[in-house]
């Protein structure tokens, strides 16, 4: 970093490519540079709808409050790797930055922080996201225990100061489900009323699976950098321009 640089070190992969009320979002796990770059060559366009349209459905993601109203058009989302995006302009991009990584474990959850550092310029709107996963070799139980933890070490997360917003990232399978609801529920409830809450979803979750309908969120980003068994479907659906029906 230049010597005088005014970017501020953070201890961070998706692009959004919304208009006012409406967000498109692209995600990639190698670096929000190029994912930027692809998320523009592969785009799908974003849909207007007026300004603070409650729980509406606005062309590729559900947007449900004004909570988002705060963060800018465009959002990188940083995982974990080196970045350095002090090129950004902070009234027209965002950072979604990876925190950290649970990983549901037996009866527990196994909380590893983010260890790459993310330059950004100061004022830049934030959201911390919250990666979840599950241990192949000590399957989760899925217990009061578990559920516990895993609250509380996501509300550790959204106390970083200078947050607009969390996102929780799981690709829940079916049988974790509701469980995931939730905990969805019991994190809403734990966050100040004004920070957003943000989920991903897989790209099937957005067309015709509508089990995230009634989530306490502010949005759902649909993820289209990797869509496996779903692919061409989803492809042939964006081809025909038609955007995401988020629920």
């Amino acid at each position: 970093m230049p010597a005088g640089s005014s970017d501020e070190p953070l201890p961070g992969a998706g692009v959004g490519i919304p208009n006012e009320a409406s967000r498109s979002v692209f995600h990639g796990h190698d670096g929000a540079w190029g994912t930027l770059l692809r998320g523009l060559a592969g785009a799908v366009e974003p849909r207007s709808s007026p300004k603070g349209t409650p729980s509406g459905t606005t062309g590729n993601l559900a947007y449900r409050s004004g909570r988002m109203d705060s963060f800018p058009p465009w959002m990188l989302w940083a995982w974990e790797k080196p970045e350095r995006l002090g090129f950004i302009d902070v009234n027209r991009v965002g950072v979604a930055f990876l925190s950290r990584t649970c990983v549901l474990m037996g009866g527990r959850v196994v909380v590893r922080p983010r260890m790459q550092p993310l330059r950004i310029p100061p004022g830049s709107a934030l959201m911390a996201v919250v990666r979840i996963e599950t241990d192949r070799r000590s399957p989760p139980d899925l217990g009061p225990g578990q559920m516990d933890e895993l609250v509380r070490a996501a509300l550790e997360a959204a106390r970083r100061p200078g947050l607009g917003g969390i996102q929780v990232d799981f690709d829940a399978r079916v049988s974790q489900r509701r469980f995931y609801r939730e905990f969805i529920e019991r994190l809403r409830r734990g966050l100040p009323d004004s920070m957003a809450l943000s989920v991903t979803a897989l790209a099937s979750w957005c067309l015709y699976d509508d089990w995230m309908t009634d989530l306490p969120v502010d949005e759902i980003v649909p993820m289209v950098f990797r869509m496996g068994a779903d692919t061409d479907r989803v492809r042939r659906h964006l081809a025909a321009g038609s955007g995401f029906g988020c629920p």
